[in-house]
């Protein structure tokens, strides 16, 4: 099959869709499709992202705007693939998230052409609240979501929630979750690597190494420097935060604030900031577990939580208001009530404390991202929507 792949972005630019994008598109070449990727203007670097010779980046878009749309159109055209899969992000095609031409796509390429049309949504829209500003965006933005979901011949989606929502806009097509995959590929280290890694970061290789990974913006880094305070009094203790930018950037003094009321020490927590793929995944290796208090909750869409499952990571995050069944308490995964820091501490300790609860989260993870997280297995489910 000859496929299309639509996304705002792509390597080396940096984004979550963008690496999707990417890692979608070499499982799907190993499965013997033909894959073109249709992107913005710019250079790929084929030495860090090396690809497949089936999948073809076409990096020509100049504008995601109405003056760009009939050059997406003249452009898809020339690449006439059987099916077009656009990876949807309101904000990754304007920086506003006022969207439009991306919108109208789907129906202008069916009216034009037999080209079937995918629309993967990884996000909706943005909630409303008490600013008339954002008040318009959210109205506009859900009025795009619907609009690109009618033109489509099909849905896809990232997460359950996103498949109430849209259900909720009106929608009544067939609507699939089909989840995000881990971005950093698994490196093998060995057991001396694993200790030296481990002493350089703890002092020596006794203790326990505390993973948190990701954005900041969404996630409650002052009940994770809470629960990290509750460890130290069992003993040595680190907690390593991959990625998220520096501790300069816009969450620096509430992050400040929390060290303090702690009584924590910048020996306490190293803030890696942005890392390259390898480096992440040898860190994550030698954890003992991750803490990911997500502010609404640990869901499909959640790269970061895949992450740790692909690495057998016991993994401690917060449960959403309609949870996946696929996250089982004490099974695959530590679940705790959002915004609750006691919850959040005292699972820490029942984890540091129990290396047979941690082993079955291990094994529970692994298990879990086998069956549903595999790049394979999501390039599976997105062919049977593409035929």
């Amino acid at each position: 099959m000859k496929t299309c792949l639509l996304s705002a972005s792509f390597p080396p630019q940096r984004g979550g869709v963008g690496d999707y994008t990417c890692f979608l598109a070499r499982a799907l070449a190993d499965r013997g499709n033909e894959v073109t990727v249709l992107t913005a203007v710019g250079e790929l670097d084929n030495f860090l992202y090396p690809l497949p010779s089936s999948v073809n980046v076409h990096r020509v878009v100049t504008s995601w705007g109405i003056k760009g749309l009939p050059g997406v159109l003249s452009h898809l055209r020339k690449l006439s693939p059987q099916s077009l899969l656009i990876q949807y992000v309101p904000h990754a095609f304007d920086r506003r998230g006022i969207t439009l031409a991306l919108n109208l796509l789907p129906a202008i390429t069916r009216a034009v052409s037999s080209i079937r049309v995918v629309a993967n949504f990884h996000e909706l829209f943005i909630p409303f609240d008490h600013s008339l500003k954002r008040c318009l965006g959210a109205l506009w933005q859900r009025l795009m979501a619907f609009v690109l979901a009618t033109g489509s011949h099909t849905l896809a989606v990232t997460t359950g929630e996103w498949q109430w929502r849209l259900a909720r806009l009106g929608i009544r097509k067939g609507i699939h979750v089909i989840p995000v995959g881990s971005n950093i590929p698994l490196v093998a280290i060995n057991e001396d690597e694993r200790r030296l890694l481990r002493r350089q970061l703890l002092g020596g290789t006794d203790g326990l190494l505390l993973a948190g990974f990701g954005s900041r913006h969404d996630r409650d880094i002052p009940a994770a420097l809470y629960g990290l305070q509750r460890l130290k009094r069992l003993g040595p203790v680190k907690l390593v935060w991959i990625g998220g930018g520096s501790p300069a950037d816009n969450h620096r003094t509430n992050i400040e604030q929390a060290m303090r009321l702690n009584g924590l020490t910048e020996e306490d927590v190293k803030w890696t900031g942005q890392l390259p793929h390898p480096e992440v995944s040898r860190l994550l290796s030698i954890c003992d577990l991750m803490v990911l208090p997500f502010i609404d909750g640990v869901s499909t869409r959640r790269g970061s939580a895949v992450t740790a499952l692909q690495h057998g990571l016991p993994l401690l995050t917060t449960g959403g208001i309609r949870l996946e069944p696929w996250f089982v308490h004490r099974l695959n995964a530590y679940l705790i009530p959002a915004g609750n820091r006691e919850a959040l501490a005292e699972g820490l300790v029942e984890l540091a404390l129990s290396p047979d609860l941690r082993a079955r989260l291990a094994q529970g993870a692994r298990a879990l991202y086998d069956a549903h997280f595999t790049w394979d297995v999501i390039a599976k489910q997105v062919e049977s929507l593409a035929q």
